[in-house]
């Protein structure tokens, strides 16, 4: 990892959001949050994301998490006189649990069929 890179990462562990930053030394700290999204034990863990952070967690665009705020899908606030949005890391991770609970919903109405491919012994 190259100088004064730093890496940071949120997980949810029993209604607290944890949060695990690599620093220069690649050694995780972890620190959690309380359910009101202040960050306990290390200072400098921002309480808000911009939406380039919560693209970079969840590894897609910034414009991907634009429309995902604009529809009230993920919900945010802006801020200062140039309206830039911001996200609470609990809105994240809520809205990180709500899509798992939509994905087991829509795996459990649509179960995955094999279809056999023609040509192939289904009796193997």
């Amino acid at each position: 990892m190259a100088a004064g890179v730093v890496l940071t990462g949120l997980s949810c562990d029993g209604g607290a959001v944890v949060v695990t930053t690599f620093s220069t030394g690649g050694v995780p700290s972890q620190r959690a949050t309380g359910r009101s999204g202040r960050v306990g034990g290390m200072p400098g863990t921002p309480r808000f994301l911009t939406l380039v952070d919560v693209a970079e967690m969840l590894s897609t665009s910034s414009a991907q998490v634009y429309a995902l705020v604009r529809r009230g899908d993920l919900p945010a606030i802006k801020i200062g006189g140039r309206g830039q949005w911001r996200v609470e890391s609990t809105e994240l991770e809520q809205y990180i649990q709500r899509m798992y609970a939509e994905t087991r919903d829509y795996v459990d109405r649509h179960p995955f069929t094999e279809v056999e491919a023609p040509g192939v012994d289904s009796e193997v």
